[in-house]
C-alpha cells in the first residue's frame, strides 16, 4: 500500500467548494509539497465558486473530483434536497442513541453519499477532511476503505449559531457526529486556541491548532510612503450579510467626521444594499464600494490596496467569540492596519501585532470611529500600524511558519510512520 517510504496517496475532502474552504485548499497544497500524491474531493453548487475553483485547479498539481448539485432541475438536486430534509427531520425527533452515523451524515451534508462514493473511487492511504458536513463523510469513507483519517474542525460546530430550534438540531447533530468520530480519528486540527480548549473540555482530545493564516506574498507591501488621501478600509466574507459586525458601520460613519472609503467584498444581499444606502444618506463623506468575489489565490493582492482591514466579529455565539477570523490573518499578510473586535479568538495575535491593531468591544461604534479617526488624522501612526502588522505576519502569523503548515504536515507524517511500522511487522 505504501510503495514509497513516507509518501502516500492522500485524499483531502471538503463538503464545500474548494475556494470557500481555503484551509482545505492550503492543506492539499502542503501535502503535495511534502511529496504525497494528493487527490481532492469537494461539492459544488454556486456559480462563482465553480468558476473560481476551476481557475484554482488549473494551476495545482493535485487531482480533483467534485459532486455538482447546482442545477435546480437536475435529479441530484431534487433527490439530495428531500433526502437531506428527511434526515434532518428524523434526527430532530429520534433519541441520540438511535441516530446512526450514516443518518447523521445525510443530515449534516446534503450530498454525503455522493461525496463518500467519490472519495472511495480512488485508492487512498489516508483521508483528511474538513467542514461540518465533511466530518461524518470522512469517517464513513475511511471505514469503507479501511484506512486512517483525520478531521479539521475549523469551527466549534456544536456552538456555531445563536439559540433557535434549527440551531439546537444542528448542534445536537454535530455533537452526535463528533462524539463518535473524534476518538476514531488519527488526529484533529482546529483554527484557534480557544476552540481547541473547548474541544478538549467537550471530548477529552487535544487538537492541533492550525490557524487560518496565509503564505507571505512574493511582492512585499509598500510601507515607505504616507498616503495623504482619504482612509481606505476593507472587509470581506463569502456574503455581505447581517450578523458579521457590519451593523457597526452606519453609526460609526455618522461619528467619524472624516472622508472614508469602505470596500466590501462578497456576495451582495438586500442587507448590503440597504447598508450602503443608509451610509450614503447619513454620511455623505463616506464612499461604499462593492468589490467582486475573488479566489483565495487573489485575496492578498486585492486587500493590500487598502489601508485598514476590518475584523468585526460580533461574538453572537461561542464559536464566533472563540474563532480567529481569516480576516485578521489575511490583513497581516497584506501589511494592513487592523480594526478588530475584542473577542477571545481575535486576541490571540495581540502580542505580536502591538500597535498594528486597535481593539474595540462589539457594537461600540463610537470606539470604532475613534480608532479609525486617529489613523485618518495621523498618517505616521497609520504607517507604523501597517508596519507592525506586516512584521507580525513575517515573525509568526504566516502559513509557512513551522507551527502552521509544518505542524499539519508533521501530524500526517506521524500517522504514516505508524502505518509503515505496522505494515513492516505484518
Amino acid at each position: 500500500m505504501l510503495d514509497q517510504p513516507g509518501k502516500i496517496n492522500l485524499t483531502v475532502v471538503t463538503a464545500g467548494h474548494i475556494v470557500s474552504t481555503p484551509r482545505m485548499l492550503k492543506a492539499a497544497d502542503a501535502f503535495c509539497e511534502a511529496g504525497h500524491r494528493v487527490h481532492m474531493v469537494s461539492s459544488e453548487h454556486v456559480d462563482w465558486c465553480i468558476k473560481a475553483g476551476n481557475q484554482v485547479k488549473s494551476v495545482r498539481p493535485w487531482s480533483h473530483a467534485s459532486v455538482n448539485w447546482s442545477n435546480t432541475s437536475s435529479r441530484l438536486y431534487r433527490i439530495s434536497r428531500w433526502r437531506h430534509k428527511i434526515a434532518r427531520t428524523l434526527a430532530s425527533v429520534l433519541p441520540e442513541s438511535a441516530i446512526s452515523l450514516s443518518l447523521a451524515a445525510n443530515a449534516t451534508c446534503r450530498v454525503a453519499p455522493e461525496l463518500i462514493r467519490k472519495t472511495t473511487e480512488r485508492p487512498a492511504d489516508f483521508i483528511y477532511a474538513g467542514t461540518a458536513g465533511g466530518v461524518a463523510v470522512a469517517a464513513l469513507a475511511a471505514r469503507k476503505m479501511n484506512v486512517p483519517f483525520a478531521v479539521d474542525l475549523e469551527d466549534l460546530h456544536t456552538a456555531e449559531r445563536p439559540p433557535s430550534t434549527r440551531a439546537r438540531t444542528s448542534h445536537r447533530l454535530m455533537y452526535r457526529v463528533e462524539r463518535e468520530v473524534l476518538h476514531e480519528a488519527a488526529f484533529c486540527s482546529t483554527s484557534s486556541k480557544p476552540i481547541a480548549t473547548a474541544l478538549e473540555q467537550q471530548y477529552g482530545i487535544q487538537p492541533a491548532v492550525i490557524h487560518n493564516v496565509s503564505s507571505l506574498p512574493t511582492e512585499l507591501p509598500n510601507l515607505s510612503k504616507q498616503d495623504s488621501g482619504k482612509l481606505r478600509v476593507i472587509w470581506f466574507s463569502q456574503q455581505i450579510g447581517p450578523g458579521r459586525g457590519l451593523e457597526d458601520l452606519v453609526p460609526m460613519c455618522k461619528r467619524i467626521g472624516r472622508p472614508l472609503h469602505i470596500g466590501l467584498l462578497g456576495s451582495r444581499t438586500q442587507f448590503s444594499d440597504h447598508l450602503a444606502d443608509e451610509i450614503e444618506h447619513t454620511s455623505p463623506n463616506v464612499r461604499v464600494e462593492f468589490l467582486p468575489h475573488c479566489s483565495p489565490d487573489e485575496m492578498v493582492e486585492v486587500c493590500r490596496q487598502w489601508d485598514v482591514g476590518l475584523a468585526l466579529e460580533p461574538g453572537f455565539s461561542p464559536n464566533n467569540s472563540f474563532a480567529l477570523s481569516n480576516k485578521m490573518t489575511t490583513y497581516m499578510t497584506c501589511g494592513l492596519a487592523i480594526a478588530a473586535t475584542e473577542t477571545a479568538g481575535q486576541r490571540e495575535p495581540a502580542n505580536e501585532l502591538g500597535p498594528g491593531v486597535f481593539y474595540y468591544q462589539p457594537r461600540d461604534a463610537a470606539a470604532l470611529a475613534d480608532g479609525l479617526r486617529h489613523w485618518a488624522d495621523d498618517k505616521v501612526a497609520l504607517l507604523q500600524a501597517k508596519r507592525a502588522s506586516w512584521e507580525a505576519a513575517v515573525k509568526r502569523w504566516n502559513w509557512d511558519h513551522p507551527l502552521e503548515k509544518g505542524a499539519l504536515v508533521d501530524a500526517v507524517a506521524r500517522v504514516v510512520g505508524r502505518q509503515q511500522t505496522i505494515c513492516a511487522s505484518c
